[in-house]
C-alpha cells in the first residue's frame, strides 16, 4: 500500500501521460488557443489545472505536474469518443490555419517578386 501511495504521489512525465492516454483509447485534445497547448488545461503557479466547461460554469478536474497529465484528466472526463472527436477537430483547424498562412506567404512573395 505504501508503494502504491508513493507511485501515485510521484509526478507523471509527459511521455507517460501520452502513453497512458493511448493505452486507455483516449486522445489528448490539443489547442492552439491555449498557452499550454491543450484544451481544458491552464497553468496555475508551477502546476497545471484541468477544467471542463466555460468560464461561467467550470468543473475543476484536478491539478497535475505536466500539461500532458492535466490533458489526460480532461480526456478521461470527456471520454474516448468525445476526446477523439475534439482532437480531430483541433487537428483540422490547425491544418486549415497552416494552409491559410501558406497562402498568405505565397501571395506576399508573388506580390513582392513581381515588382
Amino acid at each position: 500500500a505504501a508503494a502504491a501511495a508513493a507511485a501515485a504521489a510521484e509526478p507523471m512525465t509527459a511521455a507517460e501521460a501520452e502513453q497512458l492516454a493511448a493505452d486507455e483509447g483516449l486522445a489528448l485534445v490539443r489547442s492552439s488557443q491555449s498557452q499550454t497547448g491543450f484544451k481544458g488545461v491552464s497553468k496555475r503557479g508551477g502546476r497545471f489545472a484541468a477544467v471542463f466547461g466555460s468560464h461561467q460554469s467550470e468543473e475543476y478536474l484536478g491539478m497535475a505536474a505536466t500539461a500532458e497529465e492535466a490533458a489526460l484528466l480532461y480526456a478521461r472526463h470527456v471520454g474516448a469518443e468525445a476526446s477523439a472527436a475534439a482532437a480531430a477537430a483541433a487537428e483540422a483547424a490547425a491544418a486549415a490555419a497552416a494552409a491559410r498562412a501558406a497562402r498568405r506567404r505565397w501571395r506576399w512573395r508573388r506580390l513582392h517578386l513581381s515588382c
